[in-house]
């Protein structure tokens, strides 16, 4: 039995992560009114009290465009807080699985992108993010830090609640058209950071594929054919107000914090060194849509 740190529990990826707990794993949970990652003290004292061999940090100020005005918080949360977390993670010697973002890239890219691909966030929250992997590759060498992007499920808010929400009041959606990623469920990055657990585990220390992986569900598509995907889906469950999506420009939709055209993620390497193959995101949105539309109020 090996016991776990998790923070941000109440979050969508934190949400996941406590809802498939292995038998292999005594989990201690922390949500943001639990555990405040930007005060010292707190991490410390979280840490004594678990003796956890590893922390999983869900932990994140994932609010793109607030983050423009609030940068000050952006930056004490995604990277301040995990500065804290992957100091206590080297005194103690245990591993660090520090979630990232696809909005670490600038969307110049024609290619999906590798880890090793250069970073140029075009955002608050971007840069924050990247600040954040900085931190923990530079203090702590047993890491994975796990890129994903676009992510979607029950918890939380997201692009499928948000578009469902608003199908069925708005006869027309405006949907920008020129953004590509990958969409994610949060259920399946979950189900990834405890299989690499479960590995890392099984292999000796000096065997550990340590570093920087991406994973996000197969294949690429912009937001508006993401949309259209969902309301035919959600057409098996309910009658919707809307049926017509336009497809707009980034520019006809402008907004606080800048996003990359294109941000898809090359998952090549998690195949390779874990054995994990990610699943087209039809068949992840297949299996939460009907109960994100049956909690619909």
């Amino acid at each position: 039995m090996i016991k776990v740190l998790l923070t941000g529990a109440s979050g969508q990826i934190g949400h996941e992560i406590k809802r498939s707990v292995p038998d292999f794993v005594k989990l201690c949970s922390y949500d943001k009114c639990s555990l405040d990652i930007t005060s010292i003290d707190a991490v410390k004292t979280v840490f004594a009290e678990c003796n956890p061999d590893y922390v999983i940090n869900a932990a994140a100020y994932t609010a793109v465009d607030h983050a423009e005005k609030e940068p000050e918080l952006a930056y004490a949360i995604n990277t301040s807080g995990v500065l804290y977390l992957a100091d206590e993670c080297k005194k103690a010697s245990i591993p660090l699985i520090q979630i990232s973002t696809d909005y670490i890239f600038n969307g110049n890219h024609d290619k999906p992108y590798k880890e090793t691909d250069m970073a140029a966030p075009l955002s608050v929250y971007g840069k924050s993010k990247w600040d954040g992997e900085q931190v923990v590759r530079h203090l702590l060498s047993k890491h994975i830090i796990l890129r994903t992007s676009w992510i979607f499920g029950y918890f939380g808010n997201n692009f499928v609640k948000t578009l469902l929400h608003l199908a069925r009041d708005q006869a027309l959606l405006r949907i920008v058209s020129d953004q590509y990623g990958c969409p994610t469920a949060a259920k399946d990055v979950a189900k990834v950071i405890w299989q690499i657990i479960k590995q890392i585990n099984q292999i000796t220390p000096e065997n550990v594929p340590w570093g920087t992986y991406h994973f996000a569900n197969v294949h690429e598509v912009s937001w508006y054919e993401f949309a259209k995907k969902i309301l035919t889906i959600a057409e098996r469950y309910i009658t919707l107000t809307s049926k017509d999506v336009l497809a707009i420009t980034t520019a006809e939709y402008p907004t606080l914090a800048k996003r990359p055209a294109y941000s898809v993620l090359n998952c090549q390497k998690i195949m390779d060194c874990f054995h994990i193959t990610p699943r087209h995101w039809e068949l992840a949105l297949d299996e939460v849509i009907g109960s994100i539309i049956y909690h619909l109020d």
